[in-house]
């Protein structure tokens, strides 16, 4: 999904952009989530269930280039938490 982030695979806190990424890189989670949704009668979003949500809705923050190791950090910002790791 072009970033790093701290949301699992399918987080019901996810915002309406982050479903529409979910729907496209990973349908399955996608399905099973607006399956789930209509079994229990409730949408994680107040505004829309996940089968009717447009896949133009939501934000969708550009990708940026991100190095993913252990401090998933902005390639293009210096790592200012670097001297905290040092020994």
């Amino acid at each position: 999904m072009d970033k790093c982030t701290n949301n699992c695979i399918g987080c019901v806190k996810g915002g309406l952009g982050y479903w529409n990424l979910i729907r496209k890189h990973f349908p399955e989670a996608f399905d099973k989530m607006a399956k789930q949704e209509r079994i229990l009668g409730a949408s994680i979003h107040s505004s829309v269930y996940l089968d009717q949500l447009e896949e133009y809705r939501g934000r969708i923050p550009k990708p940026e280039p991100m190095d993913c190791g252990p401090y998933c950090v902005s390639s293009d910002k210096p790592d200012e938490y670097e001297d905290n790791w040092k020994l």
